[in-house]
């Protein structure tokens, strides 16, 4: 009876992190194709312009300009900030330094005569205590995202928790049928995980990459600080460094360059890691809108019992992929424990077989 208890959290646990890992490699495929972090930074951007406007157009506006100003998009600048296609693909910068900020609102204040010194000195201030809120808004957005990708991939998957429970509970074979997968599975979210937490110290791989570019410069390169999280101190304090150095402005738009390469890298291989966790689903027979409409609407009836059975879904990925790895390995480890060995089963055959 236990060991049944056990092969039912272990086949849920693949269903779930499956799932988990699809959700999260969609989010951060998200975050970097409609580079929200930019989209983060425009919207404080704008309030910090003008706290009035509270970020209407007309600061956003004036945001988007400052972000693609020469002394601040080194790179990805585009011909018009204002058009439809840049509002749909976002800001490219995803950091200023507040430096950088001055120069650029002072050189606008002496093209304008409606602003003066202090407002920039005002607007600078203010935003160089904005990163505590601008980590938070991140924070909260990418949850948004994570919601959206938790509630499409239940739905799109027609997977309902109690259901899954149901199934597993009566059907052996179908148990076991998903738990063969768990060893490959802990492997592939093992792999996965790592993919992006590589991805994280963005500054080291890039610096990395350009001392492989550029062996003459690898130990400039290895005395910057990339304990920060911004891109504007790592440019700023290797400009310091190779100060002199001949094209140095070429060398610090390569290492910009460089780090959104990464970014796009990084959606490529988010969504390949995607489209792996369906392939893993369609293993054990678990593909997209395989019931199709039926499932939630039959002969003129709402299946809310389906609809629930789906929310349920959406809320138990949302735990999160760590979650459901740590549970499918306990499982896993506990079932082990409780297998005989092939001693015992020896002697219990023996034992059945005397007289």
């Amino acid at each position: 009876m236990l060991m049944d208890i056990v092969g039912i959290v272990i086949a849920f646990s693949v269903v779930m992190l499956l799932l988990s890992l699809m959700v999260t490699t969609l989010g951060q495929a998200t975050q970097a194709a409609f580079r929200l972090r930019g989209r983060n930074l425009k919207t404080v951007l704008a309030v910090v312009l003008d706290p009035a406007l509270q970020g209407q157009p007309e600061s956003r506006s004036l945001a988007a300009e400052v972000l693609n100003d020469d002394e601040i998009a080194s790179i990805n600048k585009v011909t018009n900030p204002h058009s439809s296609v840049a509002k749909f693909r976002g800001p490219a910068v995803s950091w200023v330094d507040p430096d950088t900020l001055q120069k650029v609102l002072t050189r606008i204040s002496d093209m304008d005569a409606d602003t003066d010194t202090q407002s920039v000195e005002s607007v600078v201030n203010r935003f160089r205590g904005v990163d505590k809120h601008l980590s938070n808004r991140f924070t909260f957005i990418m949850r948004l995202v994570a919601v959206f990708w938790a509630l499409v991939i239940a739905a799109l998957f027609q997977v309902s928790a109690p259901t899954l429970i149901q199934q597993l509970s009566t059907d052996p074979e179908l148990r076991e049928q998903y738990a063969a997968l768990a060893p490959d599975v802990l492997q592939f979210a093992e792999d996965t995980d790592r993919m992006i937490a590589e991805y994280q110290p963005l500054f080291d791989n890039a610096l990395k990459t350009m001392a492989e570019r550029h062996p003459d410069l690898a130990n400039d390169l290895a005395a910057v600080d990339t304990a920060t999280p911004y891109l504007g101190d790592v440019s700023e304090e290797l400009s310091d460094i190779i100060d002199g150095v001949e094209n140095q402005d070429q060398i610090l738009a390569e290492l910009e360059e460089v780090m959104y390469s990464d970014v796009r890298r990084h959606r490529d291989e988010m969504l390949q890691r995607a489209a792996e966790s369906q392939r893993y689903l369609s293993l054990i027979d678990i593909t997209p809108y395989r019931y199709g409409n039926r499932f939630y609407y039959s002969q003129g009836v709402i299946q809310f019992a389906n609809i629930l059975g789906v929310l349920m879904t959406m809320i138990l990925i949302m735990l999160g992929g760590h979650f459901w790895f740590n549970m499918l390995k306990t499982a896993v480890s506990f079932r082990d424990l409780l297998a005989p060995t092939s001693a015992e089963i020896k002697a219990k055959e023996s034992a059945r077989n005397e007289p």
